[in-house]
Parts: structure tokens; C-alpha cells; sequence
């Protein structure tokens, strides 16, 4: 992958080994390869993200429609995202080896499956007899889908993009996957209010699944004959005293995170910090449910959160594509988001939100906050992180496994009242390695 930036001098403690930057013969690829169907590529993977996103949220924003209809429990329907969140972390490392390798077979297989979870559920839901294992048996669709979906960014971005434009695809695609989960958690409650329409959603998702499948086949290309010849002529004349060139993605992460302090305390931290931003929407639910607050006031805070997160991750991907923007970034992220969380917990703990509406709309102002950084950061972060010795695909997969494997425990821990400090707390834990001794 090219992780090259050209004659930019980057300083971190202890300071990465950034493939080919401290070399001269690299200098003809320090533009990278700009592959003339890059857009339209990004184009398919955000609509594949979006397209899963949305449809692991389904039953969690329906949730007292899916009891009746499933004949369920509270309990059961809240596990049916935990299917989803354990299929795609079981199955994401040993997908990562196979997007490496075949990236296009790894595209339509997430495709297939994507669709085919979307007609599994309506057909099993609408005519099934069990229709709780059919709903659990469409979760894990879902999540065999989601295996390469979480680690293709970082891979596209530097296999199609110039390093100028790696920043911005990388944050552009991760950024799809939460628009994809503001559908799913913002619009089903909306258009749901008995079994007939909960059935009508499922049906309207799967022929939209269709649809956006097929757009996935239409724009996705393999790299060009030229540029993939330039990008294996660049993966060959990769050099570190480190870390050889030929050596497995895998262990390029397992070395790093041995040998490079920083390089740990960034994968640590954000995929903690990613975690909270998981966890944070169902959390908000049950925070506000305690709190005596209705279903909409929730689905707003939701919005709010997610909605602030999609956009100032896509400012930040267009603006700061320079690495010496990394080190602020970060920082600032980091802070903002542990400052917002833990005065929500405040304000809740004090009871300053319930009786009036200038608290309540401080706290979905802050809850706004948090979600413009815990979200927005993310494609900085794996940028800044894949200045080490490793392919960026595969620092998605180390970054991304631990905000999946955080947030199941996160959701968990925050499901109460007193959810903000589980929260904050977390979001301090992360923060303060980064702002006390993360340097570029």
C-alpha cells in the first residue's frame, strides 16, 4: 500500500519508519498512482457501507413493534445487534487476509450478502414460523457482510488515491458507514407503528438493498493494468531495516505495536475512542428512557450525535489532508470529546436537564459535540497511525476490531442512567495518552 508523503518531515516519538519517505529513488511514486476510477470506487464502497449500516440498526430503533412481532423480549431484541457486532468481529481477521489479496471477490461477496440479508429477513419475518431465528439468522448475514466493509477504506484510499487525496477518501468511506447508521437509526421509527408496516420497511429495504447492489457492480473497478503494475513495482521496492517488505500485514501490526510505543498508545486510543462513538446511540436511549424522556427525544439526541459526526468527518478529510495537521487534530478531538461527555454526566447527575428545556438543549448540544469528535476523528486517526511501517487496511483492522470489541462492552456498561460517566470516563482513559505523550 502506498503510504508515502512525499518530502513532508515527520516526527513522532519514537519515529515511525514511513515506507519510502527517507528515501530518493521513492521519489517518482511520491505522487502515488491516481487511478482514473477512484471516485466511482469510493462511490460503491459508501454505498455498500451505508447500505449494511443501515440494515444492522433495524430491529434496535423498532424495538417495542419487533417484541410484538417477533414475539420476543426486551432482552432478545438488544442481542440481535450483539449477533451482528460478534459475526463481524469473529470473521474480520480472517477476511483482512483475503481483502489483501482479492479485493474484488471480497467487494461482491459483501454485495451478496448485503441483499441476500435483506430478503432473508423479509421473507423469513413476513412468511417464517420462527420469526426471531430468522431475524438472527439475517443478523449474521449482516455481519459476514460487514468483514471486509470495516477494512477497505484504509486499502482503497492507498491503492487508488494519491497521497494528497488519501486523507479525504479514507474519512469519506468511514464516514458512509455512520450516514448509513443515521438512516437506520433516524427513519424506521418514523415509518413503523404496527407488524403491516414493520413488514412494509423490510420489504421497501429490500428492494432498496437491490437496487444500491447493483450500483456496487456498476461502479466498482478493479485498478487499472497501469496503476496496479505501479502499485506492485512500489510494494516491491518497499524497504525497511525494520520490517521487510514481503512481510504479512499481521505481523507488520504485531511488530509495530511492539516496537513502536506511539504507534500502540494510537491503536489503544482510537479504537477506544471509537467504541464510545458505537456506543453512544444505543446508550442514549436508555439514558433518556430512565430519565423519563420519550422515544423522539432520544432518536433527536441520536441525529444530532451522528449527524455532527458525518459532517465534521468529511471537513475534516477535505481540510486537513496534511500530516502536520495530525498532531492538533487529534488532540483537539480527543479533549473536546471527554469534556462533552463527562458535562453531560454532570448535567444529568445534577438534574439540570429534566425539567427544562435550556438544559435539555445544552446536553443534546454537547451530546452534538461529542459526536462531531468521537466519530469525526476516525479517518485522521488512521491516517496518522498508517505513518508507521503498515499497510493502512490493516490498520483499520486493528483499529476497528477494538472499537467493535470496546463498544459491545461499552453498550453494556452505559445502558443506565448514569451512562454519561461510564462514557466520560472512557473517553479520559483514551484521551489522556494522546494529549500527554503523543508527538509528530
Amino acid at each position: 500500500s502506498a503510504q508515502i508523503f512525499g518530502n513532508v518531515n515527520i516526527h513522532i516519538f519514537p519515529a515511525p519508519m514511513v515506507y519510502g519517505t527517507m528515501s530518493s529513488s521513492s521519489s517518482s511514486s511520491d505522487s502515488c498512482v491516481k487511478d482514473p476510477s477512484r471516485w466511482w470506487v469510493l462511490v460503491a464502497m459508501s454505498l455498500n457501507t451505508a447500505l449494511n449500516a443501515s440494515l444492522c440498526m433495524t430491529f434496535s430503533t423498532v424495538e417495542e413493534t419487533a417484541k410484538v412481532v417477533l414475539q420476543a423480549s426486551e432482552n432478545q431484541i438488544a442481542n440481535l445487534y450483539s449477533v451482528y457486532l460478534l459475526t463481524t468481529v469473529l470473521g474480520m481477521t480472517p477476511a483482512m487476509y483475503f481483502v489483501d489479496k482479492r479485493e474484488a471477490t471480497m467487494v461482491f461477496f459483501s454485495n451478496v450478502f448485503n441483499v441476500t440479508c435483506a430478503w432473508q429477513r423479509w421473507q423469513g419475518i413476513d412468511e417464517g414460523s420462527n420469526k426471531y431465528i430468522a431475524s438472527v439468522a439475517s443478523q449474521v448475514l449482516c455481519g459476514m457482510a460487514a468483514w471486509p466493509i470495516f477494512v477497505l477504506p484504509g486499502q482503497v484510499s492507498h491503492r487508488r488515491f494519491p497521497k494528497e487525496e488519501q486523507t479525504l477518501a479514507t474519512s469519506l468511506m468511514l464516514q458512509a458507514n455512520y450516514f448509513g447508521w443515521l438512516l437506520g437509526s433516524c427513519v424506521p421509527p418514523f415509518f413503523v407503528d404496527g407488524e403491516k408496516s414493520f413488514v412494509s420497511l423490510l420489504l421497501g429495504q429490500a428492494i432498496i438493498a437491490s437496487i444500491l447492489g447493483f450500483l456496487v457492480l456498476l461502479f466498482y473497478r478493479r485498478p487499472s493494468s497501469d496503476a496496479y503494475a505501479e502499485i506492485e513495482e512500489e510494494q516491491e521496492s518497499q524497504e525497511s531495516s525494520e520490517v521487510p517488505a514481503k512481510t504479512s500485514g499481521y505481523l507488520e501490526v504485531v511488530y509495530s505495536f511492539k516496537t513502536h510505543p506511539s504507534f500502540r498508545m494510537q491503536i489503544l486510543s482510537h479504537g477506544l475512542l471509537g467504541g464510545i462513538s458505537f456506543a453512544t446511540p444505543s446508550a442514549l436511549y436508555f439514558i433518556l428512557d430512565d430519565m423519563g424522556f420519550s422515544g423522539k427525544v432520544a432518536i433527536l439526541a441520536n441525529f444530532a450525535f451522528i449527524s455532527c459526526g458525518v459532517v465534521s468527518g468529511v471537513l475534516l478529510g477535505y481540510f486537513c489532508q496534511s500530516p502536520r495537521w495530525y498532531k492538533k487534530v487529534l488532540k483537539g478531538c480527543y479533549a473536546l470529546c471527554a469534556v462533552a461527555l463527562l458535562c453531560c454526566a454532570l448535567l444529568v447527575q445534577f438534574n439540570l436537564v429534566k425539567n427544562t428545556l435550556l438544559g435539555l438543549s445544552v446536553l443534546i448540544f454537547l451530546v452534538a459535540v461529542a459526536g462531531g469528535t468521537s466519530l469525526g476523528f476516525l479517518g485522521i486517526g488512521i491516517e496518522a497511525a498508517a505513518l508507521y511501517p503498515v499497510k493502512a487496511a490493516y490498520v483499520c483492522w486493528a483499529v476497528e476490531s477494538l472499537v467493535l470489541a470496546s463498544s459491545a462492552v461499552l453498550s453494556s456498561l452505559a445502558a443506565q442512567v448514569s451512562g454519561f460517566w461510564v462514557l466520560g470516563g472512557a473517553a479520559v482513559t483514551c484521551a489522556l495518552p494522546i494529549l500527554c505523550f503523543y508527538e509528530q
